[in-house]
């Protein structure tokens, strides 16, 4: 008697399920690490953005050497150093994760192919 697929897929062998689990887990796992470093490398990017616009001290005009009204050096240095280091605690993440997820997934593609 011809037993149903669904019957077949539960009384499969260990190793045929443990490897298509693993195969579902790698490639979500996978997707979700570079998820992680794409949003980490996007922070990157828009605090380098806000620190050119700090270091934008341009005059207000054309023709005007003045500085704007607003500019206050103690509080704009300290804006630039708060700017760089969170820039740099962003940069270390990014290398960080960049690391993991070619180690994870990567290096092993790499070794794979120069087995071959």
């Amino acid at each position: 008697m011809k037993r149903s697929n669904f019957y077949d897929r539960i009384t499969g062998s260990n190793e045929a399920i443990k490897s298509k689990r693993a195969i579902q887990l790698e490639k979500s796992a996978k997707r979700e690490l570079k998820a992680q470093v794409d949003l980490a490398q996007g922070k990157v990017d828009d605090k380098d953005y806000e620190l050119e616009r700090l270091l934008d001290l341009a005059p207000v005009n054309a023709q005007s050497l003045q500085y704007r009204d607003d500019f206050v050096p103690k509080e704009w240095a300290e804006d630039v150093a708060e700017v760089t280091s969170q820039m740099l605690a962003l940069e270390m993440k990014v290398e960080r994760l960049e690391e993991t997820y070619n180690f994870l997934f990567v290096d092993e593609v790499k070794k794979e192919k120069s087995n071959e």
